[in-house]
């Protein structure tokens, strides 16, 4: 289970990479704040990071029913750390509107992946593949 447990790890490791890229651009998406298609992105971006962080937390059986606030605590950190850092970033500021959008995106996330982790499908071993 150890190899399983390291190999969880990685994918929110470059997630988490991907955002601090996306924040240390001026206008990543050309567009400066309130635009829906940032709104979205800061959504969707949290999301798949508390989603992959939860999965990689709930890789250890120990822990396995005991992921989902360490990951949403883990994702609301490194949401704060975001617009801290977007304070040094040209063009860009610091937004409790964005960080209110990170910590919905982190929700959706931890949700997403707790329901998707209990379907039936994902617990049986009859050739079902591990979530």
């Amino acid at each position: 289970m150890r190899t399983n447990f390291s190999l969880r790890w990685p994918p929110a490791l470059l997630w988490a990479t991907a955002i601090f890229y996306l924040s240390s651009q001026s206008r990543p998406l050309g567009r400066r704040w309130p635009s829906l298609s940032s709104a979205l992105a800061h959504v969707f971006e949290f999301a798949v990071l508390a989603a992959l962080l939860h999965r990689a937390l709930a890789a250890d059986p120990r822990r396995r029913q005991r992921a989902a606030a360490p990951a949403f605590a883990l994702t609301a950190l490194y949401a704060a750390s975001d617009e801290v850092h977007q304070l040094f970033v040209p063009e860009r500021t610091a937004s409790l509107a964005e960080y209110g959008l990170d910590l919905l995106g982190a929700s959706l996330g931890v949700g997403l992946r707790q329901w998707w982790a209990r379907q039936p499908s994902r617990r049986s071993g009859a050739g079902a593949r591990p979530s």
